[in-house]
């Protein structure tokens, strides 16, 4: 389950694609990030008993990458992969998805780092090909992966 907020001072783009992103994804939360530091949002996550948390930056105006944070009950550490946002296509979505199968070449990955249970009945199958993450039709993000450079 999966905390996913923003940076500092998002731009509204941010934070609309943040919100959408929460719906999407199977016990996801969004929470504003405001001036919350990082240990006020692992400590918010361990006592929703989340484990993981995105944080979702900036880049000239729309959201720009994704990093996360893995966490068990007394540690957390930065996931190596950073998700670098090259465009996001999507529709606003209010309907909670509630259960998801994620198929193609980032599979591993994506179930991993957005701490995804996946579902045999599942309300929407999340495509993972070419750099290009399909939500159904609600939302495809272009995307790079990198490692996080400090690793």
């Amino acid at each position: 389950m999966l905390l996913i907020t923003t940076c500092r001072k998002p731009c509204k783009n941010t934070r609309l694609f943040a919100r959408n992103l929460s719906n999407l994804v199977p016990g996801a939360e969004y929470v504003p990030r405001g001036k919350k530091n990082i240990y006020s949002l692992i400590e918010w996550a361990r006592k929703k008993g989340l484990r993981r948390v995105a944080i979702i930056s900036d880049f000239k105006g729309n959201p720009g990458e994704v990093e996360f944070i893995k966490l068990d009950k007394r540690e957390w550490d930065w996931a190596e992969t950073i998700f670098r946002i090259k465009s996001v296509d999507y529709q606003k979505s209010k309907r909670k998805i509630n259960a998801i199968k994620v198929d193609g070449e980032l599979k591993k990955t994506v179930v991993d780092l957005f701490d995804i249970e996946e579902s045999q009945e599942p309300d929407m199958v999340l495509k993972t090909d070419d750099g290009l993450m399909r939500f159904g039709d609600q939302m495809n993000i272009k995307l790079e992966i990198y490692k996080n450079p400090e690793e």
